[in-house]
């Protein structure tokens, strides 16, 4: 794909919207037919855009694109067109596309604009949805700490999102609250309320797996980057944990017919459960009250990490950097981690996989200085 020929998709998909935002589409008919040819277009135009940027790494070219889409997005938003909310949700789609790409390229200046346009879009529907949400995540990404000054300004659409009743949005704030907590460190503070309605949100375990998932490593991640802010709530966070790994335990061992889509959300509930556990562990280091979890952890990985359950090789490495991260810290209190089964299994998959892997050969290093 070449630059000319993303300039004239980029020249197709104005002119579809500037189509929609005329009076030929007045009729339902034609709006749903250009509507229909507007996703088409965009859809193949972001895959132009990853394939272009995967040859090219051409960030200008990026930035330009974000430009020019923050323009068609200012035309719709002050427009009186009624179906403008659908076709601003592809203008922001190709501009998250775009920010995911450019990563810390991103200008300060088309950054305040982005955060502008996601603003005035909450505003002018007064709701707080996924893509809005998700655009803000990338540019907190990209800004990193140059975010903060934007914090007081944001932080309300966390808390709206939070509330929402869609799944997916809930589970876009929560990943924009672990990706504010990666940018800022210290300097974010979550208030306690949310944090408590969090926990409250995991303790039921009728809830959505999913946004349960994502709750457990956003608290890992909250320990790891800020945690001062959430050492008050290690009490909670431990017993979720403790609780979680229970749960995954039970569930393992528990024959059931579960489909495709399911089952993935399983296997990322059991990934999100060792890498909080892990994040934790590296933030407090040696606590007692954490080695108290230990055991159940114990039972997780017996009831998951084995031939049977053919779990994944990133799966398999978190687990074995985990119990690599125990011995380093907690040595012969947890020798009997080195001589279980499912450590012999998960060593073996990944000697098999990759002989030369450096959490292989991180945890053979903490093993021989218990043995």
């Amino acid at each position: 794909m070449s630059k000319d020929n993303l300039k004239c998709q980029i020249e197709k998909i104005q002119k579809l919207l500037n189509k929609l935002l005329s009076e030929e589409c007045a009729e339902p008919r034609d709006f749903d037919t250009d509507f229909e040819c507007l996703s088409d277009e965009s859809i193949d135009f972001m895959d132009a855009i990853q394939g272009y940027f995967d040859d090219e790494k051409d960030y200008l070219l990026l930035q330009q694109i974000i430009e020019v889409f923050i323009i068609e997005f200012n035309k719709y938003i002050s427009s009186s067109q009624s179906n403008s909310a659908e076709c601003i949700s592809f203008i922001l789609d190709i501009i998250y596309q775009s920010v995911v790409l450019i990563n810390e390229q991103l200008s300060s200046n088309v950054a305040e604009q982005i955060i502008k346009m996601v603003t005035l879009y909450f505003q002018q529907f007064s709701e707080v949805n996924e893509i809005g949400l998700d655009v803000l995540s990338e540019v907190t990404i990209s800004l990193k700490e140059q975010i903060i000054p934007y914090l007081h300004q944001l932080w309300p659409f966390v808390i709206q999102g939070w509330d929402s009743q869609e799944t997916l949005t809930k589970l876009s704030a929560l990943r924009f609250i672990q990706d504010l907590s990666t940018s800022c460190k210290n300097s974010f503070s979550p208030s306690t309320e949310i944090l408590e309605q969090l926990l409250d949100y995991f303790d039921n375990i009728d809830n959505e797996l999913q946004v349960r998932s994502q709750i457990i490593i956003l608290f890992g991640d909250l320990f790891l980057n800020s945690k001062d802010i959430v050492l008050p709530h290690l009490d909670r966070v431990l017993k979720a944990l403790k609780d979680g790994l229970q749960q995954a335990s039970q569930y393992a061992q528990s024959p059931s017919q579960i489909d495709e889509v399911e089952q993935n959300i399983f296997e990322q509930y059991n990934q999100n459960l060792i890498e909080s556990f892990q994040c934790i562990n590296l933030s407090l280091e040696k606590n007692m009250k954490l080695f108290e979890v230990i055991q159940s952890l114990n039972n997780f990985l017996k009831a998951v990490c084995c031939e049977e359950k053919n779990p994944s090789y990133d799966f398999l490495i978190a687990c074995l950097g985990l119990i690599a991260d125990l011995i380093k810290f907690y040595k012969e209190e947890v020798k009997f981690l080195t001589n279980e089964g499912y450590t012999q299994y998960i060593s073996k998959c990944i000697q098999e996989s990759d002989s030369s892997n450096y959490i292989l050969k991180y945890f053979q290093d903490n093993a021989k200085q218990i043995q």
